[in-house]
């Protein structure tokens, strides 16, 4: 008994030594002291390891690029085999796998990001990064890299800057005096060293810069044409108050200055316009003419952590600063530009790659124009960070810098040469990319048509909608699945609406075999359509074959045969007025290209296809041939949001609800950008008034939840949440949001429940089922599931569940609003169809099945026929629980 209670004593010490050593961790890394945090937490972890400490101290490694250590410690946090609470691990834990090249495990620790997160791109963004890279390797360049051994130290060198007949760089490698909290490591310094001989990768001794300029944490650098004038970075700290931690917006912020050689010295340092303590500018660079300086800032209104801006000189001084725009700038974070003789535009990003490191990338720079980046080819990018190019005057040589694991324990410098061959020389290519042929005739681009008003259209216009197909076949691309769902709000909406859909396919193969072909795509809608409720006595049908094509000759960027393999999904007029004179669906005008509705076609297509700049030109000369095209308008809301343009994407939505005061997709998709600008109170007005057409929607409430959490009003927050759960209890990120409402509330017991009940939800393995739906993608009929058991009571609740031995699976197949015959022709074939209500609606399924996994069989079964949301429901007697596998 002494041994028990004296192991006993020793376990409660060890958790009590642990838990002060985490609290002493967790003061240092708000402090951004991790080097010194990540020592604690190591020591808690000794003691009693917890996922928190692992994380944590994956953290502090991330954040001082030792990526490997990162991945370790974040493995360690998924082998303990619970659900971890942050979603952001599993983005962070993507990166460091797949930047070690463990990409089949990055691949899932995304998807589980993108489940978790599904408003943040960045999920989706990353998932199929290893195979994107792997693809782009195909065709490596021989390009020579060779490290700066003479330059490069034990510590921190990078980012080196043409100057006199040598570099001046950044370094941390004086560790005699104060140390950077960050990093444990010393303070950062420019440096200077000269070449030794005509090699460009033999230096002398590296020296310091100036003292002047070395004041406090300092460097990039970067230095005009005549190398008269300097610019470069410096951190400012501001101390905390004794005891508290560091408020870290504003506790280091990076600025610019500038200094002038005058008598062999730097003076007149002088800070740029734009430094400020609420946001951080720094990676100064200048053009080669000098009219531009490039810069990385945090400031508001930026795509991401931090985006490239430049400012044009104006006589003396710098103008506003510019956003480099969307074909530079991602939702991540971009800094260190640098720009070669013909102004192409270099810089890094953790944006086009799911490394979760800075990888080089170029943007042309064209007719006055920056082109869509890239990121480059190995060697020049690794799993590491790589940053801050520049060139030699041949601009096919230079120096770069990076922290690879070829190299010394830090970021490093490099030299490149991309050799005598001529074809690599960036005039033909860019670092690895040909310059890309002009296409033959391609299609204008035109301005956006913004007329001053928006005149009210007289009565409602008939609508069309188009989807595509593969070649020779007639099953519903999941990318119309979205399309298909709109179709359906429209007709819930309206009882009243009459459909037409009409089959059209490309011109091979023969005249009878197409017309079969262009009647199975009208039945294949009609097929979707009624499964989601609609009756068949609504919509009409029509097979064309290949009397109708749209287009006998080549586009530019289009698949012409994809765009004639369509269905044609029109709404038929219910009004008096010859309509058909402004908008004729199925006229023989769709044959001119000039034709509003075959603009509408092209950029549909392209929207699809990713082409956002293409759509929103062809949205464009839709809206000039017909300005009430609320459609097109819509259609163009979209690709600008696609690109970050919210201020467009919000004009466009404003003017669809102007000409259509009715079109609720117009009200969700304001909404969601309204909350990406953060206009709260905005975003809570549209998602209401979407709610009057769909009332019982249960990402609706879970949308508007968030944008009352925004708001600081966690009573409606809470109110809306229930509600979500009420309409679809599986849908667990509802119980995640919750539990994060009732934490700022201090309802420590009740947001543990939810913490919970969200874990126990997002390891059902047909949670896609229940996808949460894109915030730009409404699912169009609204799912209505049965109420969980009470949340109140979730002892109840779980005994319930666990009681596996009562439990029966099934296969939902169908929800409508009014009941569907038993002998139904979609039911032919299919065993033990029964039907349930819920929440007013009529609900089919299929199967009755002892355990999860029988009943998974069946799912994937009906979902190759056609049946593309069956999904497992459990059920306790006559009543619907939780989802879980046994």
């Amino acid at each position: 008994m002494k041994n028990v209670l004296l192991t006993l004593l020793c376990a409660i010490a060890f958790n009590i030594i642990a838990s002060g050593q985490t609290k002493k961790a967790d003061f240092d890394y708000s402090q951004w002291d991790y080097s010194d945090a990540a020592v604690l937490y190591q020591q808690a972890i000794d003691k009693h390891p917890t996922q928190y400490e692992y994380f944590m101290l994956g953290e502090c490694y991330r954040k001082i690029a030792r990526y490997r250590e990162a991945m370790i410690a974040y493995d360690r946090v998924d082998s303990m085999g619970h659900y971890y609470e942050n979603p952001v691990f599993y983005l962070y834990y993507g990166w460091m796998l797949n930047s070690n090249d463990r990409c089949d495990e990055a691949k899932r620790a995304f998807t589980k990001y993108d489940s978790l997160v599904p408003t943040d791109p960045r999920g989706k963004l990353f998932m199929n990064a290893c195979e994107i890279e792997a693809a782009d390797h195909q065709g490596d360049l021989p390009v020579l890299v060779k490290e700066i051994t003479s330059v490069n130290t034990n510590g921190s060198d990078f980012s080196p800057a043409i100057y006199r007949n040598g570099i001046v760089f950044t370094s941390d490698r004086n560790n005699s005096g104060q140390k950077d909290k960050w990093t444990g490591k010393g303070l950062l310094k420019l440096y200077f060293a000269e070449r030794s001989s005509a090699d460009p990768t033999y230096f002398t001794q590296a020296i310091g810069f100036d003292d002047a300029i070395n004041d406090g944490l300092t460097g990039p650098a970067c230095f005009s044409k005549n190398q008269d004038t300097i610019y470069f970075s410096r951190v400012e700290m501001t101390k905390s108050k004794k005891g508290t931690p560091f408020n870290q917006e504003a506790v280091v912020r990076n600025k610019i200055y500038s200094a002038v050689m005058k008598n062999g010295h730097w003076e007149d340092i002088t800070p740029f316009y734009l430094n400020s303590d609420s946001f951080s500018v720094t990676h100064p660079s200048l053009s080669r003419d000098g009219s531009r300086l490039f810069f990385s800032s945090d400031m508001p209104g930026g795509y991401g952590n931090s985006d490239i801006y430049y400012c044009k000189r104006e006589g003396t001084k710098w103008g506003k600063p510019i956003n480099a725009g969307p074909n530079i700038n991602t939702m991540c974070r971009e800094g260190f530009p640098s720009l070669d003789s013909a102004g192409n535009l270099y810089f890094s990003s953790e944006g086009y790659s799911g490394s979760g490191g800075l990888n080089i990338c170029v943007s042309r720079y064209e007719n006055g124009e920056y082109e869509k980046a890239l990121p480059l080819k190995y060697p020049f990018n690794s799993s590491g960070d790589d940053f801050g190019l520049t060139f030699l005057k041949d601009q096919k040589s230079g120096y770069f810098s990076s922290n690879r694991y070829d190299g010394n324990d830090d970021d490093d410098i490099y030299y490149f040469d991309m050799g005598p061959d001529s074809n690599l020389v960036t005039s033909n290519y860019t670092m690895g990319f040909k310059k890309k042929p002009t296409p033959p005739n391609p299609l204008e681009v035109m301005e956006v048509n913004r007329p001053a008003t928006i005149p009210r259209p007289p009565t409602e216009i008939p609508m069309c909608f188009h989807i595509n197909f593969d070649f020779d076949k007639y099953l519903i691309r999941p990318v119309d699945y979205k399309t298909l769902d709109i179709v359906t709000l429209y007709m819930l909406k309206d009882p009243k609406k009459i459909l037409e859909i009409k089959g059209h396919t490309d011109p091979r193969g023969t005249a009878d075999y197409n017309q079969v072909l262009s009647e199975n795509r009208a039945n294949a809608a009609v097929k979707y359509l009624v499964a989601k409720g609609i009756q068949r006595n609504r919509l009409k049908i029509a097979g064309y074959g290949f009397r109708q094509i749209l287009f006998k000759e080549d586009v530019y960027h289009m698949d012409v045969e994809l765009i004639n393999r369509r269905d044609e999904l029109c709404f038929q007029a219910t009004s008096d007025n010859n309509l058909a004179s402004i908008r004729d669906f199925s006229s023989d005008k769709r044959k001119d290209t000039n034709y509003a509705d075959t603009w509408y076609n092209t950029a549909h297509l392209k929207l699809e296809n990713g082409d956002f700049k293409g759509a929103i030109s062809d949205y464009s000369k839709a809206i000039d041939i017909y300005p009430l095209y609320p459609e097109a308008w819509f259609g163009r809301g979209q690709a600008f949001d696609a690109i970050h343009d919210f201020e467009n994407a919000l004009y466009d939505f404003n003017t669809v609800i102007q000409i259509d005061s009715v079109y609720t997709d117009a009200y969700y998709f304001r909404g969601c950008n309204r909350l990406k600008v953060g206009d709260a109170q905005g975003a809570v007005e549209d998602f209401t008034t979407t709610m009057k057409s769909v009332p019982k929607y249960y990402y609706l409430y879970y949308l508007r939840a968030n944008a009352y959490d925004t708001l600081g009003k966690y009573d409606q927050a809470i109110a809306d949440y229930s509600t979500s759960i009420e309409l679809e209890s599986d849908y667990w990120q509802s119980y995640q949001g919750r539990g994060n409402v009732y934490l700022k509330e201090g309802e420590k017991t009740k947001a543990e429940a939810d913490f919970q009940s969200a874990h126990s939800y997002e390891n059902n393995p047909v949670k896609s089922t229940y996808s949460q739906p894109d915030i730009n993608s409404l699912k169009g009929s609204g799912k209505n599931s049965a109420p969980a058991d009470s949340l109140s009571v979730p002892k109840t609740r779980e005994k319930d569940v666990n009681d596996t031995a009562s439990i029966i699976y099934k296969v939902q197949i169908a929800t409508s609003p009014k009941p569907i015959p038993m002998d139904d022709p979609r039911f032919k074939d299919i065993n033990n169809v029964e039907m349930y209500q819920d929440n007013g609606a009529y609900k089919y399924t299929a199967g009755h099945f002892d355990s999860f996994d029988e009943a998974l069989v069946l799912q994937n079964e009906l979902q190759s026929k056609g049946f593309n949301n069956a999904f497992v429901v459990a059920f306790k007697g006559a009543k619907r629980i939780p989802t879980k596998k046994n």
